[in-house]
């Protein structure tokens, strides 16, 4: 394919399926492709573009060297949505995720809650993480998990994810007690994915600073906290800075990789995603969230302005 040509739309109403996914809250379920690879499906509620928020994020991720789930866009019986190839799969162990780790060091981590849980903080998470080896690379500076997950929050602040939460990240349990961080996924709460067109379009040429893309951006919240006490979770680009305030060199990489990611691959990003799933509205709106996202990460990569 093309590095140009539109991301193909997967019609998986003749996959055979075989469980229903009861995680999360968005209708999904597992099925095979042709050649026997487990793929979950997520359907995208209606009035959104999760699906197409799900791939962009997935492909921005790729482009800045963050190992993430392989993501397709799919329908289902003509609903739109979006395929996740598994990434656990035989030989590579089972998942455990963000809270059973973060329950399993402090026995009051709430586990069945999934948002407000304050005691999820950057720093909980990559204090964590630092014990865990990153897989093998050419690249010194990612040595631990932690560095890596690095990564995945700057990739959560370039394309404003806020859906971060405690069991959307995790790490592969293999064999002999070895664990190795899992990949990122679950980006669908990105880009401005629940927005009307009409509120794009009005946010796209507003003049009044109190509306526009910027008041948009700077109302995002992330999974994470700052502090165990506080009430109100922190701005992805905020969980991103933090980070990067423990690991400097570690950070040093991860900007140095955003820096390099120019406007014209932004742009081929959401180029390729076809009009079948995206409306130019919503195309033009993520464009300009990923633009002013990498722009503010750019300039102040030592300090937060957000609310």
């Amino acid at each position: 394919m093309s590095g140009d040509a539109p991301y193909p739309v997967h019609d998986v109403s003749t996959w055979t399926r075989f469980g229903d996914e009861t995680m999360g809250t968005k209708a999904k379920f597992w099925c095979h492709d042709e050649h026997g690879r487990d793929w979950l499906f997520k359907f995208a509620r209606p009035g959104t573009g999760e699906h197409w928020a799900e791939k962009v994020a997935a492909e921005v991720g790729s482009l800045l060297g963050v190992p993430c789930a392989e993501v397709e866009l799919a329908g289902c019986s003509g609903r739109p949505g979006s395929l996740t190839r598994s990434f656990v799969t035989e030989g590579s162990g089972s998942l455990v995720h963000g809270n059973e780790l973060l329950q399993a060091v402090d026995a009051t981590y709430p586990l069945v809650q999934l948002y407000g849980v304050s005691k999820h903080t950057v720093d909980a998470v990559l204090g964590l993480l630092a014990k865990i080896e990153a897989r093998e690379s050419d690249e010194p500076r990612l040595a631990s998990a932690a560095d890596v997950f690095l990564g995945y929050l700057l990739l959560d602040a370039v394309v404003v994810n806020c859906d971060r939460h405690h069991e959307n990240w995790g790490v592969l349990q293999l064999a002999g007690g070895l664990r190795r961080l899992a990949p990122s996924y679950d980006h669908a709460s990105s880009l401005g994915r629940e927005l009307g067109d009409e509120q794009r379009l009005a946010r796209l040429a507003a003049r009044d600073p109190r509306y526009g893309i910027d008041p948009y951006l700077r109302r995002a919240r992330s999974g994470f906290y700052a502090e165990a006490t506080d009430k109100k979770a922190i701005h992805p680009a905020e969980a991103f800075f933090r980070a990067i305030k423990q690991r400097p060199e570690t950070g040093d990489l991860w900007v140095a990789r955003l820096a390099r990611l120019g406007d014209d691959e932004i742009e081929k990003v959401t180029a390729r995603v076809p009009g079948s799933a995206i409306s130019e509205p919503g195309r033009a709106f993520a464009r300009e969230i990923l633009r002013r996202a990498r722009q503010r990460i750019l300039e102040r990569p030592d300090r937060t302005e957000h609310e």
